[in-house]
């Protein structure tokens, strides 16, 4: 599977992401998996930031998302842990709000690389 085509399955999967896919094709012209990782970081983060304060919002995706990544860490596609390595976990700076809780929700190789990469 290339990075391209495990990002379209993400879409897929959680479709509540097609804007941000939508705004990174019409910013971009084509599918650029890092780029649109560093997009999928913010939306992440701000899933964790209404859920942590309370606000309506089904935590569903954000744990759909995660497990995803969790899975695709996993992967014996260097190109694919290294899409997830290089561009989400690495936007995923310690003491920025809401990461301590998001860092929780983890599964554990994503959370394992999230230590290997932050400590």
């Amino acid at each position: 599977m290339t990075t391209v085509d495990y990002v379209r399955n993400l879409v897929r999967l959680v479709p509540s992401l097609l804007p941000a896919m939508d705004e990174h094709l019409k910013d971009n012209d084509e599918m650029l998996p890092h780029v649109f990782f560093g997009d999928l970081t913010r939306v992440v983060v701000n899933m964790q930031k209404m859920s942590d304060e309370n606000q309506r919002y089904d935590d569903h995706d954000l744990d759909a998302i995660l497990q995803y990544l969790e899975e695709g860490i996993k992967s014996t596609s260097p190109e694919i842990r290294e899409l997830i390595s290089a561009s989400f976990i690495e936007n995923l700076v310690p003491g920025l709000p809401h990461i301590t809780s998001l860092k929780t929700r983890m599964g554990r190789e994503l959370k394992s690389q999230y230590m290997r990469q932050w400590g």
